[in-house]
C-alpha cells in the first residue's frame, strides 16, 4: 500500500475486547489505512439463515457490501470498540454458561455424584439439561482457541468495573481441556461403542479395569452427557480415589454388564 499510495479498508473481525481493538485502530490510524472494528455472532451462513456481523467506526459501512451475501450486516456506530464489546458480552453468556457446565459435570463427577445430579437436572431443568447435551460433550475439541477470546472477555468486563474472575476461571477450563487427548481431534458424536472402546484404550493412566455394556440402557442423552464426566477426569490429572469414584458412577448410571453370547464388554488398562 505504501508503494502505490494505495490503501483498502481492514476490517478486524476476531473476538477480542474493546481495548484490543481500539489499539489496533490507532496502529492503523498511523499508516493511514482505514479500519472497521467488527463482531460476528452466529454460524456460518446457512439455507435458511445468516450470520450476523455488528460493524463500528467511520469506516463501518464499508462492510455493507456484504449485506444480503449469507451475512446480515449491522452497522452500531462510529465508535471503535462497540462491535467488539457487543460480541464480547454474548460470548461470555453463551460460551461462558458452557464453561459453567463442563465445570459442574467435573466436579459433581469427583465427588462421585454424577448421575444424582444428572437425574435432578432432567427432571428439573429439562431445556438446561438438553443445552448442556448439546455444547458439552465438543467443547474440548474447541477448548484451544476459547482460552484467548474468556481472557478477552475477562479484559472487557475489568475495563467497566465488573468482576473479571469467572472468565479468567473459564479461560482456565478450556486450557485444561485444550491439553486433553480428547482435543487433538475434532469431536465427532460419540454413538457408536466402537469409538469409546478407541477412546478408552486410548487413555495414557492408569485407570484399573472400567466395564461399560455395548449398549447401555436409558435415554440416550442421560447415556451420552453420563459418560463425558467419566472422560473428561480421566484426561485432567485426578487421584485413584478420584478416579475409582468415577467409575462407580458410570457403572450405578448404566448398570452392571450382563455377559452374554455375543455380548461385547470394553475393558480399559493404562
Amino acid at each position: 500500500m505504501q508503494r502505490t499510495g494505495k490503501t483498502i479498508p481492514y476490517a478486524d473481525c476476531n473476538a477480542i475486547s474493546p481495548m484490543t481493538v481500539m489499539a489496533m485502530a490507532e496502529d492503523f490510524a498511523a499508516a493511514d489505512i482505514p479500519f472497521v472494528d467488527a463482531g460476528i455472532i452466529g454460524r456460518a451462513p446457512g439455507v435458511d439463515s445468516k450470520t450476523q456481523f455488528y460493524a463500528t467506526g467511520a469506516e463501518a459501512m464499508r462492510l455493507k457490501v456484504l449485506d444480503d451475501n449469507g451475512m446480515a450486516v449491522t452497522v452500531l456506530s462510529d465508535r471503535i470498540g462497540d462491535a467488539s464489546a457487543l460480541k464480547m458480552c454474548f460470548a461470555s453468556i453463551n460460551k461462558g454458561t458452557n464453561a459453567i457446565y463442563a465445570t459442574e459435570l467435573i466436579a459433581t463427577a469427583r465427588y462421585g455424584l454424577g448421575a444424582e445430579l444428572a437425574q435432578e437436572i432432567e427432571g428439573r431443568a429439562p431445556a438446561i439439561w438438553q443445552a448442556m447435551n448439546r455444547a458439552v460433550p465438543w467443547l474440548a475439541a474447541d477448548a484451544d482457541r476459547w482460552t484467548g477470546e474468556m481472557e478477552e472477555i475477562a479484559a472487557t468486563y475489568d475495563a467497566v468495573g465488573m468482576p473479571d474472575g469467572f472468565h479468567r476461571g473459564a479461560a482456565d477450563l478450556f486450557r485444561k481441556l485444550a491439553a486433553t487427548r480428547w482435543a487433538t481431534k475434532r469431536a465427532k458424536r460419540w454413538t457408536a461403542p466402537a469409538r469409546w472402546n478407541k477412546r478408552l484404550r486410548s487413555w495414557p493412566k492408569p485407570l484399573g479395569r472400567i466395564e461399560l455394556p455395548i449398549r447401555p440402557q436409558g435415554d440416550p442423552i442421560m447415556r451420552r452427557l453420563l459418560f463425558l464426566p467419566l472422560v473428561l477426569v480421566m484426561s485432567l490429572p485426578a487421584s485413584a480415589q478420584e478416579i475409582g469414584r468415577v467409575r462407580q458412577v458410570v457403572l450405578d448410571a448404566y448398570g452392571t454388564p450382563k455377559r452374554r453370547t455375543g455380548d461385547r464388554c470394553m475393558a480399559a488398562r493404562g
